[in-house]
């Protein structure tokens, strides 16, 4: 059996998931598809950042209950995998965040980012779905040539919109 494409997903589409935001659904079931078998994954430093939201008072009621019900909803309902990062891969998570930012791939304001596309590599994920507009952004053959040094598998970072996109072509 082939193993599964990894999909990681950012803390803003787990929101997105937990607001029904029939979109991003939309999204989420097209790579599915297309990356057949697959298998979504949330990061620990996206899981911290879930966590973080269901309590942090710099967050709104409305996105504390949204996060509270991402966090409930992630394993069992949605089935998507959370594994965990040993120290000796953290570390080196964090460094690779730091130098993502040090190399100016990720603004030095966004170490969560930083982290998640970091994390998400080191977890050998093939793709990142997210709503982050500055990963969204990212110069990915910069990023290409950034994992390559740290001998880091391919990482494209895209939105549910544009597997859409990519996905069902507008029909002429």
């Amino acid at each position: 059996m082939a193993r599964p494409t990894r999909i990681a997903v950012d803390l803003t589409l787990l929101l997105d998931l937990a607001a029904n935001d029939a979109a991003s659904w939309r999204g989420v079931e097209a790579a599915r598809k297309a990356f057949a078998p697959a298998e979504f994954v949330v990061s620990p430093a996206t899981r911290e950042a879930l966590m973080h939201a269901v309590v942090a008072t710099e967050y709104d009621a409305a996105t504390r209950s949204l996060a509270q019900a991402a966090l409930r909803r992630v394993i069992r309902e949605w089935k998507f995998a959370v594994p965990d990062v040993g120290a000796s891969d953290l570390a080196v998570c964090v460094e690779n965040a730091r130098q993502l930012i040090a190399d100016g791939l990720v603004g030095g304001h966004a170490w969560n980012s930083a982290h998640t596309v970091a994390e998400a590599a080191g977890l050998e994920c093939e793709l990142l779905l997210c709503h982050d507009h500055e990963l969204i952004e990212i110069n990915h053959a910069e990023l290409r040539r950034f994992l390559d040094r740290f001998d880091r598998g391919a990482l494209w970072i895209t939105t549910p919109g544009e597997i859409l996109r990519q996905t069902n072509p507008p029909r002429r």
